[in-house]
Parts: C-alpha cells; sequence; structure tokens
C-alpha cells in the first residue's frame, strides 16, 4: 500500500502538476514531506520488525513441538525396549534358575541374585537416558551374560573385545544386550550346537556384534527379532543419519555406528 501511494504521488508531481513537478513540490513543502518520509519510514521500519518477532516466535513454538514430539516418541521407544528387560517370562527364567541354585550352590545363587540386581538397577538408571557410555553398557551386558551362563553354561560363549578409546564413546541404553538377546532367542543353544557371540570394534567407525547360525525351526515366532532391531534402528536415528548394516550370511552381523560424545 505504501509503495503503490509513493508511486501515485511521483507520476501526480511529475506529469499532472503544471508548475514544475516535484522539485518545487519539495522546495515549498520540504517540512512536511520530510516528516511524511519519516513516519512512513518508521512505519515500514516497525511493521517489518512485528512481522520478523511474528514469524520467529511461530518457528520457535514449531521447533519446540516438533523437539517435544521427537523426544515423546525415543521414550516410548525406550519404554518398549524396558518392557522386553521385564517380562515376566524373563523373571520367571530367572526366579527358577535361583529356586534351581539356592540348594545345589548357595553361593551361586547368591552371586546370580547380584547379577540380577545389578541389571536391574542399569535399566533403573538409564530409563530416563537418551545415550550411556560403552563402557557402562558393557557392564551391563556382562552381568546379563552371566545369568545366561547359568542356564547355558559352555552352549554360549559371548566374547567383548573394544579397544578403550571406544568404550568412551556413546549409544542408546540396552542396545548391545538386546542383540545378545535376540542371538539367544533365535538361535539353538546346546552342547552340540553352542552359540558364539562377538561384541567388537573394526576400528574406526562401529561397533560389529555378530553370532553364528544354529536357526531355530522356521514355525517359531521371531517377530520380536524385527521388533527389537527396528527400535535400536529409530532410536539411533535421533542421534546420527548413519545406517545400522546387518548383514545375515554365514553369521548374522549388525553394525552399529560410533556416536561422539
Amino acid at each position: 500500500a505504501l509503495a503503490t501511494f509513493g508511486i501515485t504521488l511521483f507520476i501526480y508531481l511529475q506529469l499532472i502538476r503544471p508548475d514544475g513537478g516535484m522539485l518545487v513540490f519539495l522546495k515549498t513543502n520540504y517540512d512536511p514531506v520530510v516528516k511524511v518520509l519519516l513516519l512512513t519510514f518508521i512505519t515500514v521500519f516497525i511493521h517489518g520488525i512485528a512481522n520478523f518477532t511474528l514469524y520467529s516466535y511461530n518457528e520457535y513454538a514449531v521447533g519446540q513441538i516438533e523437539s517435544l514430539r521427537l523426544e515423546r516418541k525415543q521414550f516410548e521407544l525406550q519404554f518398549e525396549a524396558l518392557k522386553s528387560q521385564i517380562s515376566p517370562h524373563y523373571l520367571f527364567n530367572c526366579f527358577n534358575t535361583i529356586s534351581s541354585l539356592v540348594y545345589q550352590n548357595p553361593d551361586a545363587a547368591e552371586t546370580f541374585i547380584r547379577r540380577l540386581v545389578q541389571t536391574y538397577q542399569y535399566i533403573l538408571d538409564t530409563k530416563d537416558k537418551k545415550l550411556v557410555k560403552i563402557e557402562e553398557e558393557i557392564e551391563f551386558v556382562r552381568a546379563y551374560n552371566y545369568l545366561l551362563k547359568v542356564r547355558f553354561e559352555n552352549a554360549l560363549n559371548v566374547k567383548i573385545d573394544l579397544p578403550k578409546g571406544t568404550l568412551q564413546m556413546k549409544l542408546p541404553p540396552m542396545t548391545l544386550q538386546m542383540l545378545v538377546e535376540n542371538a539367544v532367542k533365535h538361535n539353538v543353544v546346546s552342547d552340540d550346537m553352542p552359540l558364539e557371540v562377538n561384541i567388537a570394534s573394526d576400528g574406526a567407525n562401529s561397533i560389529i556384534v555378530s553370532n553364528n547360525k544354529n536357526e531355530r525351526n522356521m514355525n517359531f515366532n521371531g517377530k520380536s527379532h524385527a521388533i527389537g532391531l527396528e527400535n535400536i534402528r529409530k532410536r539411533y536415528g535421533y542421534f546420527t543419519s548413519a545406517p545400522i548394516e546387518i548383514v545375515n550370511k554365514d553369521k548374522f552381523e549388525v553394525m552399529l555406528p560410533i556416536l561422539n560424545n
């Protein structure tokens, strides 16, 4: 509107007024023209500031809403991972093992209970954390592995070989444990068919969790395997665009990007 007014005034002064146009008009009306121009400039400036402020606030509000939505989704995924660790089936197996150890080997039963408490302490401590140090996750895996070893003995071997520098990097909590758990769920674990799980680093950008394949009967419901991997993939997606790579050949391998601090 202001631009249209200015153009109209210019055309009027130059083409319509017979007394010399703009120069004469400016000489005879200098003070009012300056005041009008100053008022116009201030009006345009305030209008621009107001528009910019409203736009910035709107973008900020949209950004905050999106951030809260993503954070809520992330904690929902973490809650799903948490629920898988406190399932009644898992607790039943643990209590069953304790019950048999109490009479056979009280010392082993005590150690088992301590390790079980350690795993749940970790779960409770990390339930609101987005990332944890890899060394913390490894201690959790070792405690979890002890519980599995009591059940499977030499039929299961979990080997961890990570450099010290990698241990200070971070990852979403319960990531490595979920991959170990998936390997046990979806493979036969017996003295005749032992299961080997390896947690190692490629020395650069990834942690590799791999296991040999003694796959169960195809009728076995492996839906939780895909759900677990998708849970890990989505939680990683909040922190990096680097993909999680899966290789399913002679071995089953999951390559996890290493996250910097």
